[in-house]
């Protein structure tokens, strides 16, 4: 490892650097352009995977888990990471750091925490905040407060502890409505299309009808695809008699078990 290191040039030692500071985040080469002083990081990236000192994640790379803590054992990367946090405050300030540059925040705050940046790590969260569109990686930037908020706590920072519990209490809010907003949207998409005539029916009844279905299987080894018949049944709403006619279920591949249920529930309730 020591020799493979010392034969590296100082531009692949600076890349590498960087990428060992970021931990198991990835970065794009635009990235790694903008926060090291290599103009053009792609062939340095490729002879570095040649050699397997990183992995490549779709246009992305970073040290493998194995290689990255030797290499931190080897290099010291303290100066590598203050530049690297400096930097990224000076872009975020300028307005230059963009939502997909969060992954680079992620990476640079998990060492700022952990090497006891915090006064740094507060300047750079908060010139995120006020310059990139964090709603559309909420869950990164949930993440990157709660490092903001442990620095705060180290910091005895009263007013960015306060900043952060709101951020988390608000961008926690959004987390839930858009859960319960994508759980809506695959109900919807889930629901039989056999299942809409009654649905339509209970409309003209005046009445309210909400249909669940559900199918649950577990695998098997020695079994083919599976058949499920599901017979009519009739209920009434309001006074209107409405048949849900039958389906037939096939779960393919090895299947033991399959249950297949409906829900008829009316609003206001029938007496």
């Amino acid at each position: 490892m020591d020799a493979d290191l010392a034969s590296l040039t100082p531009p692949e030692r600076e890349v590498l650097a960087v990428l060992a500071v970021m931990g198991d985040v990835a970065l794009s080469p635009e990235q790694l352009a903008a926060i090291t002083s290599v103009a053009d990081p792609l062939p340095i990236l490729a002879a570095l995977e040649r050699r397997g000192f990183v992995e490549r994640e779709d246009a992305r790379y970073r040290i493998p888990p194995g290689r990255r803590e030797r290499l931190r054992e080897a290099w010291n990367v303290v100066d590598t990471g203050d530049r690297v946090l400096r930097q990224l405050i000076s872009i975020a300030q300028d307005g230059r750091l963009t939502w997909a540059d969060l992954d680079a925040v992620l990476g640079v705050s998990r060492w700022a925490c952990e090497f006891g940046r915090f006064q740094d790590l507060l300047r750079l969260v908060k010139a995120v905040q006020t310059t990139v569109d964090v709603v559309r990686r909420v869950e990164a930037w949930v993440v990157i407060v709660r490092r903001a908020l442990q620095a705060a706590r180290a910091l005895g920072d009263v007013d960015a502890q306060a900043w952060a519990e709101q951020e988390l209490a608000k961008y926690g809010r959004l987390e839930v409505h858009e859960s319960e907003r994508a759980g809506r949207s695959l109900a919807r998409r889930s629901t039989p299309r056999w299942l809409t005539p009654a649905v339509a029916a209970a409309a003209a009844a005046g009445a309210g009808l909400l249909a669940g279905y559900a199918i649950f299987n577990t695998s098997s080894t020695g079994l083919g695809a599976t058949t499920v018949s599901v017979p009519p049944s009739t209920v009434t709403l309001g006074g209107s008699t409405i048949t849900i006619p039958g389906t037939t279920v096939t779960v393919p591949g090895a299947v033991t078990t399959v249950t297949v249920t409906s829900t008829v529930t009316t609003s206001p309730p029938i007496p």
